[in-house]
């Protein structure tokens, strides 16, 4: 395949305008993070690519972990690719490149591709993990941290009360659309690892500022949400808290896992 469908323009829009921004509020890509780093290898490869590196939160640890690596970082928002190379500036072992992870073809393989809550914001997982297959060598791995449908359901229920007719026809995928996808590209699943959990916000404002800074509320302006008129968003504050309060704010449940696949 010579081409895959683009990642979400509406993603590549609100990255770039919350570069600064967005690691303040990123405790879920850290949590997923954290899943990541066992299941990568433990030999150092001498090069690897990271696709969707963001602001570098996972560049960071991979030159933690891997001393000796050139790593490839890859992302679709020119801003974030600005401020990592401002945050590592001066650091020779990475090379900076803005692009669409679904078109990218490197001029050689890696045998090591990683990504961490990237995945997920692709429109056609098949031809996505396509693109990484054709970027692997023979026996490369891809280990991939995921966020998954079920991700803010909370939040998705009050809203289909409020005001049905807006709801984003974007839907984050399941486990098994993402395993399925992999298989189909010719990549073997080895490793799974899903895990849920909650986070809690001291009140409504955090939680709306926080999750509007993650982008985890995606869509493009084809199939995202309808904004909610002043109306309905004081139902939404109103309902969210009543149903979904703790006795230190209001919670949300993230759904996510951890993935390593095999080029054979």
């Amino acid at each position: 395949m010579d081409r895959c469908p683009r990642v979400i323009p509406m993603m590549e829009h609100r990255f770039n305008v919350q570069a600064r921004h967005y690691e303040q509020h990123a405790e879920p890509p850290q949590r997923l993070l954290q899943q990541l780093l066992p299941l990568l290898p433990s030999t150092p490869p001498p090069r690897l690519l990271e696709l969707g590196a963001g602001t570098g939160l996972l560049t960071r640890a991979l030159l933690a972990r891997y001393p000796d690596t050139q790593i490839d970082a890859v992302d679709i928002a020119p801003n974030m690719v600005a401020y990592a190379q401002q945050l590592l500036s001066g650091e020779p072992r990475v090379t900076w490149h803005t692009g669409d992870a679904q078109h990218l073809r490197m001029p050689s393989p890696y045998p090591l591709i990683v990504s961490n809550a990237a995945l997920q914001w692709v429109d056609n997982l098949t031809e996505a993990c396509c693109t990484a297959w054709h970027n692997l060598t023979n026996r490369g791995v891809w280990v991939a941290g995921i966020m998954l449908h079920g991700t803010l359901s909370e939040l998705r229920s009050v809203r289909r009360r409020i005001a049905p007719h807006k709801m984003s026809r974007f839907a984050l995928p399941r486990l098994a659309q993402v395993e399925n996808a992999l298989q189909q590209a010719g990549l073997t699943v080895d490793a799974v690892q899903p895990h849920t959990f909650r986070l809690t916000y001291p009140d409504m404002d955090t939680f709306l500022r926080v999750i509007h800074e993650q982008g985890v509320t995606g869509g493009t302006a084809r199939t995202g949400y309808a904004p909610l008129t002043r109306a309905e968003l004081q139902q939404l504050r109103d309902q969210y808290t009543q149903h979904y309060a703790t006795s230190a704010g209001v919670y949300a449940t993230y759904q996510t896992a951890v993935i390593r696949a095999v080029k054979y």
